[in-house]
């Protein structure tokens, strides 16, 4: 087993343990069933597909095809955005990246950011 493919394992025993005891937000990342969030980061060479759905998520360390969204920067800035107040300064002023569907993605990084995952330990 390769080391991306080992962290996308936990990054989605991570968000499905998170997820299993917030129906709520489930069902917002449900919304999301049809789409493919990419989350590179930058400097290492990794990138995580997340693939929400009804009752949790899937995250890959490949996707053959485009994305529907591309949220790309350095891990620290990545972590920026998912603990901010106002993820929108923090996109903006701290170097990540935001391409594609921008409705999803906002969407994912508010589901994200309510599930209370410690992102500082996982990374």
């Amino acid at each position: 087993m390769t080391l991306p493919t080992w962290l996308a394992g936990a990054v989605e025993a991570a968000c499905n343990t998170a997820l299993a005891l917030d129906p709520e937000i489930r069902v917002r990342l449900g919304a999301l069933a049809d789409k493919v969030i990419a989350v590179e980061l930058t400097g290492l060479g990794v990138r995580f597909y997340f693939l929400p759905h009804a009752h949790g998520m899937q995250v890959l360390s490949h996707y053959e095809d485009e994305p529907d969204v591309l949220l790309r920067g350095t891990p620290l800035a990545l972590l920026r955005l998912a603990l901010s107040d106002t993820p929108a300064d923090e996109l903006f002023a701290r170097g990540v990246e935001l391409r594609g569907d921008t409705a999803a993605g906002q969407t994912f990084q508010d589901g994200l950011r309510a599930l209370r995952i410690d992102w500082e330990e996982l990374l």
